[in-house]
């Protein structure tokens, strides 16, 4: 059965998952005792003591400065090969005859795998048996490919209890090639019944990566828990994580907020960037609503009492951005800005920003406004918190021809480069490829809108991503209302239903396929519909429970009057 695993705010789309066991599975705090011993009775045999004892145990992969330490050595090496290069060390040090110190090698090594208590110093790593254990409940296929034996692999995972979460287990005793050669990673796909490219190898060191890419695994995740540091495991890794508990398994369609690093489209390997039924890649979706600062939404979301200085804060507790549109009426200063980051977590929470209408607008005086807007959103920037820009078009800009295509140029240059910029137009007329590469070119963002069905409205449902963004506005389908109304609230007067939320979803999710980061903003904020409306797309991506309660709707929190 296919399996979505997301690895942070990546995903992928496969059915077998292969891991390196040693470093990857499990520490090295069993081998760490193992070589220890094996380096105490060597140094008794062979007659070494003090400095001469500490450098070996330093070349078996020890340090005697930190004994829980792995220090790389010969650890990682199959163990044939690991007794034929202590033999050699041995052998140079002491100038002994090279057949008689491989046989006492080979004799020190099964005498102390015969006697060790293995089992006493097994212990997973972070995230590996929970990782394990959601694979088999959302139907994948797991197996492991280990320079350690096959047989010895089963008792060790016999002793942990995980005999039945690996399928498969490829070892020397299985296949004679080891890692980097894809042999034995082929051997696993063939176990599994499986071919390569549905398939995801999970190791710590190169050769565990070199072997997944050789063979053609589809994905290769680097895991920071054995002896490979990241610069060694970034060039060669799709994906590189502190631990296997950055990875989750699940069976159904699913997106998960945060980020873990990867590298980017254009230096992965072909078919890897690629939106297809086997692997998806993006970063993060990130679903909101279109401003938080409503006096309406006090009853319905936000506890009577709360005072206003707080809702900022009360709303990110079910939120992870906003989109501020407060200053679209004015110009924000730095001060302002400042404490709305003082309000939120920036490493999690982000702001999308919408530029003042002197920019979109009334833009007789833009050159007056911009530079005074960037001072004001600086907190944000220096913070890390800010997400992009909004450039909201009126309906009317088609009456300028030409002449707009031009003014979204001189706003682009006049926002620094780095700065993400979003247009949003609400006129079909502007719905065109040759717009669509005119954004393109500019790295402009393509904002998808849903609308009220009017003449001239955009109706299609469009994820276009210029620019490596996604954005998307929910304004609510109010006509009866969206050109007459008293209140300007009143046209965003609007309930989605789940069926029209639904239609949306395999959209979004093309669309932040090919993107870093992905916004969804619902702007039907009238009596707070926007939140609830939120969530129920939050729950249809799966990033939210079926079991979840928000804030507003926790009566017990201690923040209800």
């Amino acid at each position: 059965m296919p399996v979505r695993l997301f690895v942070g705010g990546c995903s992928f789309f496969g059915s077998g998952f292969l891991f390196d066991k040693d470093g990857t599975l499990l520490s090295f705090d069993h081998w760490l005792a193992v070589m220890g011993e094996r380096a105490r009775r060597l140094a008794g045999e062979v007659g070494l003591s003090g400095p001469d004892h500490e450098e070996l145990l330093r070349f078996m992969g020890l340090n005697p400065e930190r004994p829980g330490v792995a220090n790389g050595g010969i650890i990682p090496l199959p163990r044939c090969d690991a007794e034929e290069v202590v033999a050699m060390y041995l052998a140079s040090r002491r100038r002994g005859d090279p057949a008689t110190i491989g046989d006492l090698v080979a004799r020190v090594f099964r005498e102390v795998d015969e006697e060790f208590p293995f089992e006493r110093h097994l212990r997973p790593t972070v995230g590996a048996e929970e990782g394990l254990r959601a694979i088999r409940r959302a139907g994948g296929r797991t197996a492991i490919v280990t320079h350690d034996t096959a047989s010895a692999a089963r008792r060790r995972l016999a002793a942990l209890g995980w005999e039945d979460l690996v399928l498969a287990v490829v070892g020397l005793d299985v296949c004679e090639g080891r890692k980097p050669d894809p042999k034995p990673v082929l051997a696993a796909c063939k176990a599994l019944h499986l071919p390569p490219e549905e398939t995801v190898m999970v190791g710590d060191t190169p050769g565990d990566l070199l072997a997944g890419r050789a063979a053609g695994c589809q994905l290769t995740i680097g895991v920071l828990t054995g002896v490979g540091g990241e610069e060694e495991l970034a060039p060669l890794a799709d994906v590189v994580v502190p631990d296997l508990g950055f990875l989750e398994a699940v069976s159904s369609g699913r997106w998960k907020t945060g980020g873990v690093s990867f590298r980017p489209p254009d230096q992965r390997r072909s078919g890897c960037g690629a939106y297809n039924p086997l692997i998806v890649l993006t970063a993060t979706l990130r679903i909101g609503t279109s401003g938080y600062s409503f006096p309406d939404w006090v009853g319905p979301i936000y506890p009577k009492g709360l005072p206003q200085k707080e809702w900022l804060g009360y709303y990110a507790q079910g939120f992870d951005a906003v989109e501020i549109n407060a200053t679209y009426y004015r110009v924000p200063s730095p001060q302002m800005t400042a404490a709305l980051v003082r309000k939120v977590d920036p490493k999690r929470f982000v702001f999308a920003v919408k530029v003042p209408r002197e920019m979109t607008h009334d833009r007789g005086r833009f050159e007056e406004t911009v530079a005074p807007f960037l001072t004001g959103i600086a907190p944000m920037r220096d913070a890390g918190c800010l997400g992009t820009l909004l450039a909201q078009f009126p309906y009317s800009l088609p009456r300028e021809g030409e002449d707009a295509l031009a003014h979204l140029a001189k706003l682009r240059e006049a926002i620094p480069q780095e700065i993400p910029l979003h247009v949003e137009f609400r006129h079909i007329h502007w719905y065109r490829p040759d717009v669509v590469e005119f954004l393109r070119e500019r790295d402009l963002g393509f904002v998808n809108v849903d609308l009220p069905p009017l003449p001239n409205l955009p109706q299609e449902k469009t994820g276009i991503v210029t620019n490596g963004i996604g954005y998307f506005r929910f304004h609510g389908r109010n006509a009866a209302k969206w050109w007459e109304h008293g209140e300007a609230s009143e046209r965003y007067d609007y309930a989605y239903s789940e069926e029209e939320l639904a239609e949306w979803v395999p959209v979004i999710e093309r669309a932040a396929v090919t993107s870093r980061t992905t916004f969804v903003f619902m702007n039907n904020c009238h009596l707070g519909k926007s939140v609830r409306d939120a969530v129920k797309l939050l729950r249809q991506f799966g990033l939210r429970g079926p079991d979840y309660v928000p804030p507003w709707d926790r009566k017990d929190d201690g923040l209800w009057g």
